[in-house]
């Protein structure tokens, strides 16, 4: 549901509620932004959960859609013209998936203008060429509608070659601004010709520089924020301030700067927790940020940037108390020494006890850190006793692109690793016993988690592996695993053959062993990670189960990998996991 909110003492307007398009809930909002001034919305609408999206233009004044309907892929996002007569996106032209391929075919990328009210068959390329299947780009504009600046990069690699198109020539050709670089690019914005970009060039923690596009070599740019000990996760633009959200020690920590990089202090913030946000225009001296933890929901405040104060913005009626729960911060050794953050959630007075039912969340992979969300599922858990300890693994984004590659490609079993010694310390710090430790993971994470309870099952109780890729052998001839060979690696080059194997959740199940319970939750429509994975785990570990643990699935109907799950179905799936943890852990709801 998208709602419009106004001041504090007015009722939030609902602008679009995808219930009444589709009453089955197979129907889901996806995506949307609002044009600058206000008058359009475009949305995106995904059916039983598809990576497959569909966008819509709604006249917020009318209150009624235009005929227009534009489809676009997972990752393809719209930008809107400064003057909101339309918008720019980027889309290709993509061949049904052939697993009998083993060379990507080329397709076409193209870049285009929607002007709002035309046919989308009649969208103007601004640019196109043709590209291997994994190739990808998206699309940023300038505030002033001068510069439209297009990223582009193969399947999910984080290096990034960067150019831009001049809106005000009668035909844009591209101006590289970042030809060639091993290294990742996030555009902030253009003031006059220097164009600022957020970048780990010979910056592992990341960095802003600035680039000339009338002098784009690399010995020209300027470091306007160096890097330091901080992870930077994302810079963005208020007025005439960069605004830069990082991590430091797993914490969110955002600074404020001038364009020239000098400091002009940290925002103070009510809680600790996820930031995001600080978003803003020209001649706008206020922005807005959202703050959310794991026991307390996304809460929005508007910030000046004059006097640095935040004041929260329609403060969400809660139902139950967030004080009443305590997030600690702890280190542990890796299994080769690494110091590893773990985050342990629980209520207020719970003793340590080895009897604890405990939860054990991760994730470790493309370069996406995982930091505190909400979720009433964990917070239905906590209510029962029990605890939730999520761990910054690597493979993921917390500390850099060194802690990524420390388990990327052949070193992707390090991930595994670092979840199975979180699992240890626990257990030995008297947290919890394997008799009451449940470990869980989605998509990349469920994999981890799978990896983890076929080869270390005496470590734990339950095991619930959700959208997983399980088969690793086989990954990259089903349909979009050849995107994810940069981040696993492919058995197609015999140097990582024995490294993949290592770790693959189904290649490691062995006959007649006692393993955890598990509930392998997938989708049937899932067209990210298939659910072929997920069958053939399951049916292997039932074949091979010498103990008295169920081994289930459960399968979803009219959903994917987790975008556009109705209210109803994420109701359901959460009750029959946490009911399926109480059977197996004993508790008593």
């Amino acid at each position: 549901m998208l709602y419009a909110l106004g001041p504090a003492d007015r009722t939030p307007r609902a602008l679009v509620n995808p219930n009444t398009l589709d009453p089955s809930g197979a129907t889901a909002v996806c995506g949307w932004s609002v044009s600058p001034n206000g008058r359009w919305l475009a949305y995106a609408l995904t059916v039983s959960g598809s990576d497959q999206h569909w966008w819509r233009v709604r006249d917020l004044v009318s209150g009624s859609d235009l005929s227009e309907s534009l489809a676009t892929t997972l990752y393809a996002e719209i930008v809107w013209s400064p003057r909101s007569d339309g918008f720019y996106y980027a889309r290709s032209s993509l061949p049904p998936p052939d697993p009998t391929v083993k060379s990507p075919p080329e397709r076409i990328l193209r870049v285009k203008f929607h002007r709002v009210g035309d046919d989308p068959r009649n969208d103007r390329a601004l640019y196109e060429r043709a590209a291997p299947r994994d190739a990808m780009c998206d699309v940023r504009v300038s505030d002033d509608g001068r510069w439209l600046v297009v990223r582009a990069w193969h399947g999910l690699e984080r290096d990034r070659r960067v150019f831009c198109l001049d809106l005000q020539a009668a035909r844009p050709e591209p101006q590289w601004l970042v030809p060639s670089a091993a290294a990742y690019f996030q555009f902030v914005s253009v003031v006059g010709d220097q164009f600022y970009f957020q970048t780990d060039h010979e910056a592992p923690r990341g960095k802003v520089v600035a680039i000339d596009r009338r002098r784009v070599e690399r010995e020209h740019w300027r470091t306007i924020v160096p890097e330091s000990s901080d992870t930077l996760l994302e810079t963005t633009l208020a007025d005439d301030r960069l605004v830069l959200r990082g991590l430091r020690e797993a914490a969110t920590v955002v600074q404020v700067c001038d364009l020239a990089g000098k400091r002009r202090g940290e925002v103070d913030l009510p809680s600790a927790g996820t930031v995001t946000g600080f978003r803003g225009r020209s001649g706008q001296r206020s922005t807005f940020y959202s703050l959310t933890s794991y026991v307390q929901p996304p809460r929005v405040f508007r910030y000046d940037l004059d006097s640095g104060r935040s004041v929260e913005f329609q403060p969400p009626r809660l139902t139950f108390d967030p004080s009443l729960y305590a997030t600690e911060v702890v280190n542990y050794p890796g299994k080769d020494g690494t110091q590893i953050p773990m985050m342990i959630t629980r209520r207020k007075g719970l003793a340590a006890s080895e009897n604890a039912p405990t939860i054990l969340y991760g994730y470790g992979g493309f370069h996406l850190p995982l930091t505190p969300t909400f979720s009433l599922t964990h917070l239905a858990w906590l209510d029962l006793g029990g605890i939730l300890a999520v761990p910054n693994l690597r493979g993921g984004g917390e500390f850099g692109r060194p802690w990524h590659e420390a388990a990327k490609g052949a070193n992707k079993g390090v991930a595994v690793d670092d979840f199975l010694a979180a699992a240890r310390w626990l257990i030995e710090q008297k947290y919890t016993s394997p008799e009451r430790l449940a470990i869980r993971g989605v998509s990349n994470g469920g994999m981890v988690v799978g990896s983890a309870m076929v080869r270390h099952p005496e470590l734990f109780a339950a095991a619930i592996p959700t959208v997983a890729p399980l088969d690793m052998l086989r990954y990259h001839r089903l349909p979009r695993g050849w995107a994810w060979i940069a981040e696993y690696g492919t058995v197609e080059q015999p140097a990582q053959f024995h490294a993949i194997l290592a770790y693959s959740p189904l290649h490691n199940v062995r006959s007649r062993t006692r393993y955890p319970a598990a509930l392998i939750m997938t989708s049937e429509q899932d067209d990210r990670v298939v659910p072929m994975h997920s069958f053939k785990f399951t049916a292997a570990l039932q074949a091979a189960q010498a103990g008295p643990a169920p081994c289930l699935i459960r399968v979803e109907s009219k959903a994917g990998h987790g975008a556009g799950l109705s209210t109803p179905k994420l109701i359901d799936a959460s009750a029959d996991m946490l009911a399926f943890l109480c059977h197996v852990l004993q508790l008593q709801p």
